[in-house]
């Protein structure tokens, strides 16, 4: 069990930049040798904590083994997955279950059964997915946040760079890290909390 375990660890490295500059990392990906990998999508994703939101608080303090549950869909399509993102370390894994519903409204509140815990914060942006070896790379555009359901939204002013790879491919990271892209920690979760003033 533990080998497979290890065997599905990832890294996730992340960085934002001015939305103004998203075409320069774009043609600095594709420099590097990077193809597109799947079609674009718009993103949607709902948080869930508890009250406390001790997913955030976990978060902010940096706890060596986290867990954070979302409810994720894809563009107009009303196929909505479960996602447990446990985090171990610097690296981590998801595990996802599909929820059977044909609205947002009895997804989220299945979701809350199941974890029992409540919807926190919501967000969208438009995904652009590379790949180059082993290594996927994502970049995130027009972020929105808003509170879960709701029709009120504000916009972030950052482009995230998602970097992926396997933890026993490390050393493949070293390449992409030479282009200067600056390290960052971000959280969608956390930016949303901190946009609608919940920490």
């Amino acid at each position: 069990m533990e080998r497979h375990l290890n065997k599905n660890l990832r890294q996730e490295k992340k960085y934002t930049f001015p939305r103004g500059q998203l075409n320069n990392v774009e043609h600095k990906l594709i420099s590097s040798g990077f193809k597109l990998n799947h079609a674009h999508n718009y993103v949607h994703n709902i948080y869930f904590d508890n009250y406390l939101t001790s997913g955030a608080s976990e978060s902010v303090e940096g706890d060596a083994i986290r867990e954070k549950y979302r409810l994720r869909w894809y563009n107009e399509n009303k196929s909505f997955i479960l996602e447990s993102k446990v985090k171990l370390s610097s690296s981590g894994y998801k595990n996802k279950k599909q929820i059977n519903s044909s609205t947002l409204n009895d997804a989220v509140k299945q979701v809350e059964f199941i974890t029992k815990r409540q919807a926190i914060i919501q967000n969208s942006y438009y995904r652009r997915y590379y790949i180059k070896n082993n290594v996927r790379v994502t970049l995130d555009d027009n972020l929105k946040f808003r509170l879960p359901l709701s029709n009120v939204y504000k916009n972030s002013k950052h482009c995230i760079m998602e970097v992926k790879y396997k933890t026993e491919f490390i050393s493949l990271f070293n390449e992409l890290n030479q282009n200067h892209f600056q390290l960052t920690k971000f959280s969608k979760y956390l930016e949303g909390l901190k946009a609608f003033s919940l920490i």
